[in-house]
């Protein structure tokens, strides 16, 4: 038999699984427990006290698995959300003045803004006839 997995079983099948991971088991939650789980999620990211007892009592889970579940699907949904950001930010967003630098000889080839020369004595011409003093 497979050690990393071991199930208890009634008579009308197995009730729950558990999958070893290092010195800790992890429950894998049945389907009525993760719709369960997920509509109270839908309805507020953070469980009061009240409420996670009694989705305990209703789910046949401990209050803390409750807490740890809505914890680590907090946890889940920031990670998608910075990988939309990450994966937006690759597809839509120009790439920085940085990645204009030529990779073979370090010039820059683009994004180059004009030479100034810092001893000019006479003004720049205006189009709006202003005078310079």
């Amino acid at each position: 038999m497979d050690n990393r997995h071991s199930s208890v079983t009634a008579a009308d099948g197995p009730v729950e699984w558990h999958t070893r991971t290092r010195d800790k088991y992890r429950m894998v939650y049945s389907e009525q427990q993760r719709k369960g789980l997920e509509r109270a999620y839908e309805q507020n990211k953070f469980i009061s006290i009240k409420t996670k007892m009694k989705m305990a009592k209703e789910l046949n889970l401990s209050d803390r698995q409750v807490k740890i579940w809505f914890q680590n699907r907090r946890a889940k949904e920031r990670r998608q959300k910075n990988k939309e950001s990450e994966d937006y930010r690759e597809n839509h967003i120009p790439p920085s003045e940085d990645s204009t630098l030529d990779s073979s000889s370090g010039n820059d080839v683009g994004n180059s803004l004009p030479t100034v020369n810092v001893g000019v004595t006479e003004p720049p011409s205006c189009s709006l006839g202003l005078i310079y003093l």
